[in-house]
């Protein structure tokens, strides 16, 4: 399975002063203020897991820099083609509140048939914002006239999907 990351987030302070050094927009700093180097309000973290054979977990985790409440929100949208899974399409969402310096872990599965989308936004108390994007593609059944409960048997895009069939099949 191939999967890809969106990650949106804060620019490091240290690139940002030397490229806009570099092109013009001021000169060279001769020394970085200490408030630049500060971390992260909220470290977020999205990954998938191999649990189970048939089902993909998914796991948010959120850490405040500093200890106070901290909101997220997440939404989910996930669609297949796959026969043996239903609905075709599904969307959820949610929000949870957490009141603990530790790691906030929100959990949950999607068959393995699904590409799927997890959006996730994170607020603290003192108004901090980090937001990040899961994206994963199911793997493509190699005969989709045969699938799986492990792929997704997508129509192929492009130029493939208007060939023939050659082989004396029809």
């Amino acid at each position: 399975m191939d999967g890809s990351r969106i990650h949106t987030g804060r620019v490091n302070a240290r690139s940002f002063l030397l490229l806009s050094a570099l092109y013009g927009c001021g000169p060279l700093p001769t020394a970085l203020e200490e408030h630049a180097l500060l971390p992260l309000p909220v470290t977020l973290s999205l990954d998938t897991l191999d649990i189970e054979v048939q089902a993909l977990w998914v796991r948010i985790s959120a850490v405040p820099a500093v200890p106070e409440d901290l909101v997220l929100n997440w939404e989910l949208e996930a669609t297949t083609a796959n026969p043996f899974w239903r609905p075709a399409v599904f969307r959820k969402h949610g929000r949870r509140s957490f009141q603990s310096p530790d790691t906030a872990r929100v959990w949950g599965n999607v068959a393995r048939a699904y590409d799927f989308t997890l959006a996730v936004a994170g607020v603290t108390a003192s108004g901090a914002v980090v937001a990040d994007t899961l994206v994963v593609r199911a793997p493509r059944c190699p005969d989709p006239a045969r699938p799986t409960l492990l792929c997704n048997p997508r129509p192929a895009v492009g130029i493939a999907a208007n060939r023939r069939r050659t082989d004396g099949d029809g």
